[in-house]
């Protein structure tokens, strides 16, 4: 019902507008043919001149201006769009009353930690301090963490205790985008193989770096268990994530085996089968396992840019993966028990761009920040189709929380909730609500 009022307040508003622009272009097309046919008699196969255009369209300006009536109120109420994107595209209201805006805009004005209501977001960069205290988080930005733009609203939307978990945040037809998979993010949690499907995702983007495949963990999967092998998944891989293989540099494949994550990468440059691992086992026989496993793996990409369609020039001979040399370096380690692994995957394949040695990895650090930053990049990937709409939804959740809040703590003090208190206005950097 509230919804339903909202709507039909905005109707009415709208409709009131239209038929006052209408009024105003019927006075604006009589006073226009009022003013040519007072011209016709002196100026017959004259046009006009600059100083008498000039004097006819202040004369329609003028007759305009008398007849519209003052539009500043109700502009008011029909410029609140979602986000800051209000009018730009398709009218998109948030539900709330003129009163409610009132308050938000109150709230904004003396509380830090509201930048987002009206969706007016107005600063370049914020801190995790800054998160209002009365949002219900299950991972709260960890501090120290800088965000840009509606980065932080995005953030605490995805890890609000009142969202819906089967609630769509990141759009991709190979993995399962959801609220839930997106919490397996949080600290000490063991990832979801979606998260790291979702990065290879937004990484191959529009697959416009031709010198690096990034694939999906059903990838080696499928290879290493070939019970569960399926030509028809294989062939949608292939389809989605390679492309020529004549300038290809780096293949990134995230491999999975007891209940752990590591990294393979197939340089074809220095001809190598790099092993990334960030809990490397003291047994040995458990490192020769795991490398072996990228063996298997290093021949089905052998067996399968052989096929001449991956190759432009026609001839290209394409190399022998599988007699590629094994490397090991020395990487960052995760902390004992800490379920980081998929994490750490994640973070080297987001940055994989950032390192010219794979020895340089032993400065990566992966902690809650890392955790947080996975989860907001995602989202707001520009290959995310749903970008736009999550960060409308997160404003929107920010704004409400922050006037539930208000409303709450004015009747805890016996005040009406639609009450504006201007009295004692909280000072410039004062703790969030």
């Amino acid at each position: 019902m509230s919804n339903l009022s909202a709507n039909t307040s905005q109707t009415q508003t709208l409709a009131l507008l239209l038929a006052q622009q209408a009024k105003a272009i019927e006075v604006l097309a009589n006073k226009v043919s009022e003013l040519e046919e007072a011209h016709k008699g002196v100026q017959n196969n004259v046009t006009f001149g600059r100083t008498e255009r000039v004097t006819v369209l202040g004369k329609v300006k003028e007759c305009v201006k008398d007849m519209c009536v003052d539009m500043s109120d109700i502009l008011t109420d029909i410029d609140v769009g979602i986000g800051d994107k209000a009018c730009k595209k398709k009218l998109e209201f948030v539900n709330f009353s003129s009163r409610d805006m009132d308050i938000l805009y109150l709230i904004k004005q003396r509380y830090a930690g509201s930048p987002f209501a009206f969706g007016s977001h107005n600063r370049s960069e914020m801190t995790a301090e800054e998160t209002p205290i009365c949002l219900d988080l299950a991972f709260r930005p960890p501090p120290g963490m800088r965000f840009s733009g509606t980065e932080l609203a995005v953030a605490a939307y995805i890890f609000s205790n009142h969202g819906d978990e089967r609630e769509r945040l990141y759009e991709d037809s190979h993995c399962d985008g959801t609220r839930y998979r997106f919490w397996s993010l949080r600290p000490s949690c063991e990832l979801y193989d979606d998260v790291l499907n979702m990065v290879v995702g937004m990484c191959t983007g529009d697959k416009s770096d031709k010198t690096k495949w990034w694939l999906p963990t059903t990838f080696s999967y499928m290879i290493i268990t070939p019970e569960q092998f399926n030509q028809a998944t294989m062939d949608y891989i292939i389809g989605r994530y390679t492309g020529y293989a004549d300038d290809l540099m780096m293949i990134y494949i995230p491999i999975h085996t007891k209940n752990h994550w590591y990294l393979m990468i197939v340089d074809m440059w220095d001809k190598k089968l790099v092993y990334l691992d960030s809990f490397q086992s003291p047994d040995p026989e458990e490192t020769k396992f795991r490398v072996s496993l990228m063996v298997e793996v290093a021949k089905y990409v052998e067996k399968m840019i052989r096929d001449r369609s991956f190759w432009a020039a026609k001839d290209a001979i394409p190399p022998l993966v599988s007699t590629f040399v094994p490397d090991n370096p020395l990487t960052g380690q995760q902390e004992p028990g800490s379920l980081d692994c998929g994490v750490w995957v994640c973070q080297w394949m987001m940055n994989s761009h950032l390192w010219l040695d794979y020895t340089l990895d032993i400065l990566v650090e992966v902690n809650e920040k890392s955790r947080m930053s996975i989860a907001v990049e995602l989202m707001t990937s520009p290959h995310n189709p749903l970008e736009e709409i999550i960060s409308d939804r997160a404003i929107n959740y920010w704004d409400a929380e922050m006037l539930r809040n208000y409303k709450t703590e004015s009747m805890a003090k016996g005040k009406s909730p639609t009450t504006i208190v201007e009295d004692n206005p909280a000072l410039e950097g004062s703790p969030a609500i």
